[in-house]
């Protein structure tokens, strides 16, 4: 089985129109169907967005093989719960309390064995035009300054006043001549501007990536 047969089996078990998808990862119908069909590869930022899109593992929808796979039953462990994040604003973190976080049974992203790994709860629509909704638990992993590729989420750091401030947000990464920009992705129309990275344009303001989203987790609410 090819990366299009398994992208076109999970999108069938999601329920879900080649259009529907589409919409969920903010592309062109036509580049689905070329993905399904075999006629474009899908590279691994694509298959990122389909992954949380369709709630399988990368891993599976490009090799066939299990991360946190469908059939093999991931190894259960804890992560740290630390400070909420706001999906596409700014959220300010506050690092005074010496309180231990709390962890919570999660399992671990065996893709980064060595890496940190935590999770945040996300507050905030700016990203959920790509399905990062308010609730969300974000899986995030520690990044660790080379790699950043086109279509991928990221925890943002901002520090100033020499880091007695410290903001943190999610974004999405784009790569280009301009540099690296880290940009919303909301269908409110009030969040529209890209951060550029590392921009000190504001003197004495540093912008850095500290995680890598790898996964979300839905939790259920009830109505009130």
């Amino acid at each position: 089985m090819e990366p299009g047969d398994r992208l076109r089996e999970a999108r069938a078990k999601a329920d879900l129109t080649v259009e529907q998808l589409a919409e969920r990862v903010q592309k062109a119908a036509s580049t689905v169907r070329a993905h399904e069909n075999g006629q474009n590869g899908i590279k691994a930022p694509m298959a990122e967005r389909y992954a949380r899109a369709l709630s399988v593992s990368p891993e599976w929808l490009l090799y066939g093989r299990a991360a946190d796979d469908r059939g093999v039953l991931p190894e259960l462990s804890e992560l740290p719960l630390l400070s909420s994040i706001q999906a596409g604003a700014w959220l300010a973190m506050d690092d005074s309390g010496q309180e231990e976080p709390h962890l919570l049974p999660h399992a671990k992203d065996r893709a980064y064995p060595h890496a940190k790994q935590w999770l945040r709860e996300v507050q905030g629509d700016s990203m959920n035009a790509v399905g990062v909704m308010p609730g969300d638990l974000a899986h995030i992993v520690e990044f660790f300054g080379a790699g950043l590729e086109n279509g991928m989420i990221v925890e943002v750091t901002r520090s100033r006043d020499d880091g007695a401030l410290r903001e943190i947000t999610l974004k999405e990464v784009e790569v280009s001549a301009r540099g690296v920009l880290l940009w919303p992705r909301s269908t409110n129309p009030r969040w529209k501007e890209a951060v550029r990275l590392n921009d000190d344009s504001g003197s004495d303001i540093q912008v850095e990536v500290t995680g890598i989203l790898v996964a979300t987790t839905r939790r259920f609410r009830r109505a009130r």
